[in-house]
């Protein structure tokens, strides 16, 4: 991000960061971290592994990046998750280790997609969508010792 350190109060983001490849989503991590000043905050929502579409393709993870699967599904329209291309589900350990140095709250949310939507979207029956609410404030420094 072409922002000077520690220059925001709060950062949101909103299923995006799951749709980049390990590398650029570690580096988008670390960008937030880095622009953040001590106490900002940094709320997201972010996949999980235990949602249906995860559970349902989860024989066909990238190789070198577990948990991520290109998701391609031609029954449905372009842009919803069945058909969105790279999408990563996250675990709790791994959101965690993603902003060291933040206290920090994960909240499992779910949801049922109905079978109407859930057959619109090309998944063939109800399923439930599963993500995390990240709510996580960026540690003060300490006072260095003189």
């Amino acid at each position: 991000l072409s922002y000077d350190a520690e220059s925001f109060d709060g950062a949101i983001e909103a299923c995006v960061l799951q749709h980049l490849d390990k590398r650029s989503r570690r580096k988008a991590y670390r960008e937030i971290a880095r622009v953040l000043k001590p106490g900002g905050l940094f709320v997201g929502y972010c996949l999980m592994r235990s949602d249906d579409i995860f559970l349902a393709n989860k024989h066909r993870q990238v190789k070198d990046d577990p948990a991520t699967i290109v998701l391609k599904n031609k029954k449905c329209a372009p842009g919803l998750l069945q058909n969105i291309g790279l999408t990563h589900f996250f675990t709790r350990e791994e959101l965690i280790a993603l902003l060291p140095g933040f206290s920090m709250e994960l909240l499992p949310t779910t949801n049922t997609v109905p079978s109407a939507e859930a057959k619109r979207r090309g998944f063939g029956r109800a399923y439930v969508n599963a993500f995390w609410t990240v709510y996580a404030i960026k540690n003060r420094r300490r006072a260095s010792a003189r």
